[in-house]
């Protein structure tokens, strides 16, 4: 493990003063490949609570079970994470924490595993953009979380997130957007498990370009009355949607059968799609539905 005497100075010093708010840009060109550890009295420091960091990837961020006392706002920048490391154990011990953000730069590998365990946790963020497209469509990124008093989650990314918490029941808001995602063969399943995570949520915002047969396979399960009220999304009364192709338009009406108590929905069509199809290839278009979802007769206000 590297020695920087220069920066565990520079952190262990602010500290000596009671920093209160704590700002780490480390770029990444400026280190060697040998990996190296912050100092751990950063970890220990009573007395802040607002940090951002933003660290290359030869950098080992590893808080211990006591640390972090005091933190209540974290801001994480993690330029190409390594795929064993993944980020399991760096967020799993912060008492007080209530605003997580984390942002990652994968270039390769196939899986990213982010653990986060904080109790007050009420705001978490995930921003992951794969910086090499094209081989790496299957890359996946795994969030499991011990939050049980998180409001507010958000994703923004070029890669597919699966949400998976036990204690997810005061989530009220989730924002998703799968921004030029290309996913892999086991897409739905993957979905359908994201999708579950975020059941109880209240606000739902998803923008993806991928949303034609992989949500239809997903938001299918509403047409089997057996399991129906397992996997709908029964709190849900305000939906915005971003349709991005146009084999997403039919699955406005999986949506709908979704949530019986929606009472707000935007959506929006992404008409240069239809530009770059002939009037005979629109085989996507609106087809009436057999039956008038639930909401549309009983809570629906506002379209």
């Amino acid at each position: 493990m590297a020695e920087l005497p220069w920066l565990d100075n520079w952190i262990c010093t602010a500290i000596t003063h009671n920093v209160v708010e704590l700002d780490v840009d480390l770029a990444r060109d400026s280190f060697s490949s040998e990996p190296f550890e912050l100092p751990r009295s950063l970890y220990m420091c009573k007395t802040l609570v607002v940090s951002k960091l933003k660290l290359p990837s030869v950098i080992t961020f590893a808080p211990h079970s006591d640390c972090f006392p005091s933190l209540k706002f974290l801001h994480v920048n993690v330029a190409c994470p390594d795929a064993a490391d993944s980020m399991g154990k760096r967020f799993t011990c912060c008492p007080v924490l209530e605003d997580l953000t984390i942002e990652a730069e994968p270039d390769g590998g196939s899986v990213l595993n982010v653990n986060i365990s904080a109790p007050q946790l009420k705001r978490l963020r995930m921003n992951v953009f794969l910086c090499i497209i094209g081989e790496y469509y299957d890359y996946k990124t795994f969030i499991n979380a011990n939050t049980p008093n998180l409001e507010k989650f958000s994703f923004d990314g070029n890669v597919l997130a699966v949400f998976s918490s036990k204690n997810a029941k005061s989530l009220k808001i989730a924002k998703n957007n799968f921004e030029g995602l290309h996913a892999g063969s086991d897409a739905a399943e993957l979905l359908h498990r994201h999708f579950a995570g975020i059941g109880n949520v209240e606000y739902l915002g998803v923008s993806a370009p991928i949303f034609g047969f992989l949500i239809d396979q997903y938001l299918s399960f509403v047409k089997d009355p057996r399991i129906v009220y397992r996997y709908c999304l029964p709190n849900l009364k305000r939906l915005v949607l971003l349709f991005q192709s146009c084999c997403s338009w039919q699955s406005l009406i999986n949506f709908l059968n979704a949530s019986p108590n929606l009472e707000s929905l935007t959506f929006n069509k992404h008409i240069k799609c239809l530009k770059q199809h002939d009037k005979d290839e629109l085989v996507h278009e609106w087809t009436p539905p057999e039956s008038v979802p639930i909401c549309l007769s009983s809570h629906l206000k506002t379209v």
